[in-house]
């Protein structure tokens, strides 16, 4: 896997678990800190455009697949 999919799965699974969290469906899971700290140590090493065009089509295929898991 190239590091600019590794940035941009670590920035989707951050925004997935604390929307989770954040809608009630998980406890919030305090380790999150480690995807902010990895994406921080990535800076400057990837394409952040197209970290971001991944990132985005991950998110709107999770949203298609997973997006009833967060309804309230």
């Amino acid at each position: 896997m190239r590091l600019v999919e590794t940035a941009a799965d670590k920035f989707v699974a951050l925004g997935r678990r604390a929307g989770s969290a954040f809608a009630g469906v998980e406890p919030l899971d305090h380790t999150l800190v480690r995807h902010v700290y990895d994406l921080s140590r990535m800076g400057g090493h990837y394409d952040v455009d197209e970290a971001a065009a991944i990132a985005l089509s991950t998110m709107k295929a999770d949203a298609e697949s997973r997006g009833g898991e967060y309804a309230v």
